[in-house]
């Protein structure tokens, strides 16, 4: 876990830049879908543990939602 507010900011966009960065750089196909949303689930609990009410509205993005 990052320390300081400021490290966290930059852990999260240096993990989308990541992300971003396997998607354009892997044929079609090959970023299976499990490993992409398990990288963008990691990517929203970092951004939730950034601003708590951003982690009070995830429980409404979720597919059980109405």
């Amino acid at each position: 876990m990052c320390s300081t507010r400021d490290a966290r900011i930059a852990r999260l966009g240096e993990a989308i830049d990541e992300l971003a960065t396997t998607l354009r750089t892997t044929p079609a196909g090959e970023a299976g879908l499990s490993e992409v949303a398990s990288r963008l689930a990691g990517l929203w609990e970092m951004l939730a543990e950034l601003d708590p009410a951003v982690a009070k509205r995830l429980r409404g993005y979720s597919a059980d939602s109405p």
